[in-house]
């Protein structure tokens, strides 16, 4: 047989079979699985890039916050490096762990020499109770874990200096406190400035008492011409008993009697002026207040009659002990009233008065108001009224109530002034414990 018929005939006996209805399915499972692996491949390669730009993204986002990061850190250590406090890092054994440069200046000591435990190293002379005091603040905000804050004195290279302190908790990751901060500013020219303002506002409190003194000049006058009218009297009087015939002891002793309490009642009136006037340190005790008003009308009752002023005193009663300087405190009531007097003095006709009431604005503060008949005061002046150099008077310098306030507020109190229903109110509390403020 030739070739070409065998052929023919191997082709005619390897002719496909005809798929059955199962194979055809399987097919169609197969390509649909294909399809379905192929759309998940594609899927998660998208995935996969989205995921890789993210990364780098991440990576960017990284390097830029460890940037941020190094930036902050090495602004941190500019200023920590520089700083004038000084900053010193404790760990819970009460070591020093870090020393900032002002530190290390204030001691003139290298960080070897102040690094190890907080004691006397040879370049201090801290006393034993000012280290205890560093040692139990350490120990207070390591076992609280809240700052603190206190003031005291260290000696450094240019001797003892006042420093403010605070000292704040280090926390690790799990919220335990691992170490403390502690900040040191040298208060000590701040002090220095405080306490040379302080006097000097005692000495222009002073100048302004000499001021109201010399415009009460006349009462005083007429309260001195009193008793010693009196001791001229009765020592006349004493003269003519004792050169009676006989002499009458018994009227003379009574004349003498009468001349030393004359005599009394003067030096009363110069012990006042000479303590309203005197110069030295506030110093505060308890004192009555329905006492010191009466004495403060005694002052000013020459004046009153001059300018036909009434004024009046309504005192609650029962009033406790006030604490405080009873000079500056008269001071304040004084200047209170003689502004209320001139005020008054500008009405042409009408009543002019004054009252002064006292009464408890709470269980520890206890309120004094000036209220007078006179023109009052616009809606705009209250405030502008207790500036210094500022005056509605025309002579006037503008210091009494700038002092007034600074007494008042150094008292723990405050003042302040308000339209009356007549005229103008001022009212300055004091607190009964001298801390309190309203």
């Amino acid at each position: 047989m030739s070739e070409e018929p065998l052929r023919k005939t191997r082709r005619k006996n390897h002719r496909k079979a005809p798929e059955t209805p199962e194979v055809k399915q399987a097919k169609a499972a197969l390509l649909a699985e294909k399809a379905a692996l192929e759309q998940r491949l594609h899927e998660t390669t998208q995935n996969l890039a989205a995921a890789d730009a993210k990364i780098k993204e991440g990576i960017v986002d990284l390097k830029r916050a460890d940037a941020l990061l190094h930036a902050v850190e090495q602004e941190f250590r500019t200023v920590v490096e520089n700083t004038p406090d000084q900053i010193i890092r404790y760990d819970r054994e009460l070591r020093r762990i870090f020393v900032n440069p002002a530190a290390k200046a204030s001691f003139q000591a290298t960080l070897g020499h102040v690094a190890g435990f907080l004691r006397n190293d040879g370049k201090l002379l801290a006393t034993p109770e000012e280290i205890e005091m560093i040692q139990g603040a350490i120990r207070s905000v390591l076992e609280s874990g809240k700052p603190r804050e206190f003031e005291l004195t260290w000696p450094n290279v240019s001797g003892r200096r006042a420093f403010s302190v605070r000292m704040e908790p280090e926390f690790d990751l799990t919220g335990a406190v691992t170490s403390v901060l502690g900040v040191a500013r040298d208060i000590t020219d701040l002090k220095a400035a405080e306490e040379a303002l302080r006097q000097s506002q005692a000495e222009l409190a002073r100048v302004a008492r000499v001021n109201l003194v010399g415009a009460l000049a006349a009462s005083l006058a007429h309260e001195l011409n009193q008793p010693l009218t009196g001791v001229i009297s009765n020592a006349e009087a004493a003269l003519r008993w004792l050169e009676a015939g006989p002499p009458n002891i018994g009227e003379a002793s009574q004349s003498l009697q009468r001349i030393v309490r004359d005599g009394h009642r003067a030096g009363d009136v110069v012990t006042r002026t000479r303590s309203f006037l005197k110069k030295g340190e506030p110093a505060k005790a308890g004192f009555k207040v329905e006492e010191l008003i009466r004495e403060t009308f005694t002052l000013v009752q020459d004046e009153t009659r001059r300018r036909h002023v009434d004024v009046q005193a309504r005192i609650a009663p029962d009033l406790p002990v006030v604490l405080g300087d009873r000079v500056q405190v008269q001071q304040v009531l004084l200047n209170l009233l003689m502004n209320s007097f001139d005020a008054v003095s500008e009405i042409a006709g009408g009543t002019r008065q004054v009252i002064v009431r006292v009464k408890m604005k709470s269980t520890k503060i206890l309120q004094l108001s000036i209220e007078d008949s006179g023109p009052g005061i616009g809606p705009e002046l209250p405030e502008r009224l207790f500036e210094a150099f500022y005056s509605t008077k025309s002579h006037g310098l503008g210091m009494g109530l700038s002092i007034s306030r600074s007494i008042v507020e150094a008292h723990g109190g405050r003042i302040w002034a308000e339209p009356a229903k007549r005229g103008a109110k001022f009212n300055f509390t004091l607190p009964i414990d001298g801390r309190s403020r309203p």
